[in-house]
């Protein structure tokens, strides 16, 4: 299994991102494509961009994956702060998709609190296929606690974007679209929030496929799912209210990785690369770096709902081969 690289603000070297045209764009080119420091490039192109470095278009590796694209619009000066994410199966130019698989924008892709120069911190965990994004637009120091973590993400970006751990070989479009709801207060079929496979698939843009299994053309909605003993709610965060209470040295620790369904009832299409979902209510700290059953892993949490711990999600990301 390919080993990601954990890209920080805190990082020597790292870019900054602010609530200006191209901030995100500056910070995905520094951690995809060219690298920084003694950070490496995960191994993405960045084949499309103008002039100005406000739109551009990413594609992750077609040989070791599907070479989709996530294009990133910063160029209207109304949202300098809520860039428009969207991605496509392939790309014309840095505005020009074909075969769109969805679209994240406004108060769900906040990269700061405001439209100005104050930095805020930032997580990418990322290989040459796929990246998860984690931006805390309402801190100017990467939050640590539960608390300063609901605070830092009000309105805040968390995603999701490239190709998962397929369940079938011959799956060609093994690429999700996933992100956070954060301004809502029910975050239901939205990255970060628990379901079961006998949840109704919402018609919802927040989880999308790029295709259904069969390989028909368009994107389909789709949900996480995890199973038991996790207190099943389609509306609840991994390792929020629902789950087990958490006492260190008493309780056990459990954890599953993080299924996906193929867009219909009781399906499974595959899996969320390089995660595992806790089943026991928070565990640890943001960023809090454990070894779990000989591998290390890091912990990053964010928040997926309106304001409350019951909406406050986290995942073990791993560091180790």
């Amino acid at each position: 299994m390919t080993v990601p690289t954990v890209y920080k603000s805190t990082d020597t070297s790292a870019p900054v991102l602010q609530g200006v045209r191209g901030s995100l764009i500056s910070v995905l080119t520094a951690c995809l494509v060219d690298g920084y420091g003694s950070k490496s490039a995960a191994g993405w192109t960045r084949p499309f961009s103008n002039i100005a470095e406000t739109q551009a278009a990413f594609r992750n590796s077609g040989v070791t994956g599907t070479g989709f694209y996530v294009a990133v619009d910063e160029s209207t000066t109304t949202y300098a702060y809520a860039p428009s994410i969207k991605t496509y199966e392939s790309m014309l130019s840095e505005i020009d998709g074909l075969l769109p698989i969805a679209t994240i924008y406004n108060s769900s892709a906040s990269i700061s609190a405001t439209a100005n120069t104050t930095a805020r911190p930032w997580v990418l965990i990322a290989t040459d296929t796929w990246m998860y994004l984690f931006v805390y637009a309402n801190a100017t120091a990467m939050p640590s606690t539960k608390a300063e973590v609901i605070t830092a993400c009000n309105y805040a970006l968390a995603c999701f974007l490239g190709d998962f751990e397929k369940l079938y070989p011959s799956d060609g479009f093994n690429f999700l679209s996933a992100s956070s709801m954060a301004k809502a207060s029910a975050a239901q079929a939205s990255f970060g929030c628990a379901g079961t496979g006998v949840d109704a698939i919402p018609a919802t843009n927040y989880m999308r496929l790029a295709r259904n299994l069969a390989g028909d053309t368009g994107s389909v909605a789709t949900i996480n799912m995890l199973s038991a003993p996790h207190g099943c709610s389609l509306n609840y965060a991994y390792g929020g209210t629902y789950t087990m209470p958490y006492t260190d040295g008493v309780t056990p620790l459990l954890f599953a990785k993080l299924q996906i369904s193929a867009g219909t009832t009781y399906s499974l299409r595959g899996f969320m690369p390089g995660v595992l979902a806790p089943l026991t209510k928070h565990p640890y700290t943001n960023l809090q770096q454990v070894t779990v059953d000989t591998e290390d892993y890091i912990y990053v949490m964010w928040r997926t709902g309106y304001g409350s711990e019951d909406f406050l999600a986290g995942l073990l990301f791993r560091l180790s081969a």
